[in-house]
């Protein structure tokens, strides 16, 4: 039963240390794209190049590349937090104005 106990206590502090380098790794992607007026717009056209604005659906197998860009591109917005449109719309908005 030690054994079971030892296993189980290891494999929750591999979880504790996964979720702690999860959230150091989100401060750093908020850090990098959104504290900043150039992270903004790198960050805007990384979305924009991973069609996460606009369908990624062309009828044929272009389909698979696009959705797995836009995957990408969602995986991004995941380690930022943003899962609301508005939130996004404001993201799209700060890089135009800060484009000028």
């Amino acid at each position: 039963m030690d054994e079971l106990h030892s296993e189980q206590h290891n494999a929750r502090a591999e979880e504790i240390e996964h979720e702690r380098q999860q959230k150091r790794l989100a401060l750093a992607y908020q850090r990098v794209f959104l504290e900043s007026a150039e992270g903004r717009m790198v960050l805007n056209d990384l979305l924009d190049k991973a069609s996460v604005f606009h369908t990624t659906f062309t009828g044929n197998s272009r389909t698979f590349f696009l959705e797995g860009s836009r995957n990408l591109g969602l995986q991004i917005l995941s380690m930022l937090e943003i899962s609301r449109y508005e939130d996004l719309e404001k993201i799209r908005t700060d890089a135009e104005v800060d484009n000028g």
